[in-house]
């Protein structure tokens, strides 16, 4: 009995002294008191769970060590680049970024199959053979996984292999893409690209986070940061100033959504605060008032075959729009119409649906995904102040919230 209880005091002493570590590493890279400039993740919460960790808090050390782990997870994903595809893009340079829509198949009425027709909701497996959007997908969330990595752990390796990866996909002559989306999702017959494809560049901005979480790094240095400005500001002007840039920002549904989200985080990262400004308030009436119903619904995503998961999809860009508009002082959350169109309301509006009191009475051709809820319900509990949507997560989820990932940054 006293050798278990003396194990443990070693055990509990190595620990203090690991942490203690990181905190004189902490200090060593100049970011110990300093929030990190994230746009999407809260900077502030981030530094105080940090400092949480050091001081030995059970519930942020195991929801660290689940970060360290998906850290070193994001160590064995290997560089990849848009010129890795066997595809030759119709501009005949494989640094443009070539995908094709992925709910349209061969036309069974004509010999050549062309033009493809829409089946909304299911996957043409032919999508599976264009690698660029897949690649950049887990590549930019393994970006992001050891960014965080290295916040919490001070680990250079973590620096290291994130600034590896962003060098080969955005930065490296060889390998770089070209700043824009001009071929994204195309349907073969009809087009080579269409504004629709503007959405998968949402995942720029956890490159945007990233690089923030690497400030401080010796191996994130001053010409990868503006490297990376120089291609998000070319970007930037494409995606406000072309064609499928600019009928993408006025569509209707979840895709307007989602191109807010994206210009939005990078005008912040390059210091376009006024526009920033101009897109949330814009937000109010365009995106809140427009897209949700008096009851919660939001009838351009019931429109889909998967209505359930698109008004979820939906309902969490407006959450990260309403993260993002916080960095410039306009308030998405409460933002509530005369007649109770809100965030909230179309969270509120999907609850019984998901937890199975009432059935979905629109089209839900897959299975919804509880986990892709989670996040929406635990925002609502910090944003509203409201403990009730942790009660819902414990209906659907059998994970413990309270050492969660998520709670270190939201």
């Amino acid at each position: 009995m006293i050798e278990k209880h003396c194990k443990w005091l070693i055990m509990k002493l190595l620990n203090k002294v690991l942490l203690i570590g990181l905190f004189f590493a902490f200090q060593l890279v100049g970011n110990a008191e300093k929030s990190p400039q994230v746009f999407i993740l809260n900077g502030k919460k981030m530094l105080e769970s940090r400092n949480a960790y050091i001081d030995g808090n059970k519930d942020v050390s195991k929801a660290v060590s689940s970060v360290l782990k998906a850290g070193d997870r994001a160590l064995e994903f290997e560089p990849v680049s848009v010129t890795d595809k066997t595809q030759m893009p119709v501009s005949g340079d494989k640094h443009d970024f070539v995908s094709l829509a992925k709910y349209w198949f061969p036309n069974p009425n004509t010999p050549d199959g062309l033009p493809y027709v829409r089946r909304d909701g299911v996957v043409n497996p032919e999508v599976k053979l264009y690698k660029d959007y897949e690649n950049l997908n887990k590549m930019s969330g393994a970006v992001l996984d050891a960014a965080i990595a290295y916040f919490f752990s001070a680990n250079e390796k973590y620096a290291e292999h994130a600034s590896k990866l962003i060098r080969v996909w955005f930065l490296d002559a060889a390998t770089r893409m070209n700043p824009n989306l001009k071929y994204a999702q195309a349907v073969k017959g009809s087009n080579d690209g269409r504004s629709w494809g503007v959405l998968e560049g949402q995942d720029f901005r956890k490159i945007i986070d990233a690089v923030g979480l690497l400030e401080g790094s010796k191996s994130w240095k001053k010409e990868d940061q503006e490297g990376l400005k120089t291609w998000m500001t070319n970007y930037f002007q494409w995606l406000t100033e072309s064609e499928n840039g600019i009928a993408e920002s006025n569509a209707p549904n979840n895709h307007g959504t989602w191109y807010q989200v994206q210009a939005v985080s990078i005008a912040l990262y390059l210091g376009k605060t006024d526009y920033a400004v101009q897109r949330c308030e814009l937000a109010k009436e365009k995106r809140i008032a427009a897209q949700i119903k008096p009851d919660g619904s939001q009838s351009f995503e019931l429109e889909r075959t998967k209505a359930l998961s698109y008004s979820d999809f939906n309902l969490r860009a407006l959450m990260e729009l309403a993260n993002l508009a916080e960095n410039v002082g306009v308030d998405l959350w409460h933002y509530k119409t005369s007649d109770g169109r809100c965030i909230r309301s179309a969270l509120d509006f999907m609850i019984p649906f998901v937890l199975k009191e009432k059935v979905w009475p629109y089209q839900q051709i897959d299975e919804f995904k509880n986990k892709d809820f989670i996040l929406a319900l635990y925002l609502a509990s910090n944003k509203f102040k409201n403990a009730s949507y942790l009660d819902v997560i414990k209906n659907i989820s059998d994970k413990e919230i309270n050492s969660s990932p998520i709670t270190l940054w939201y």
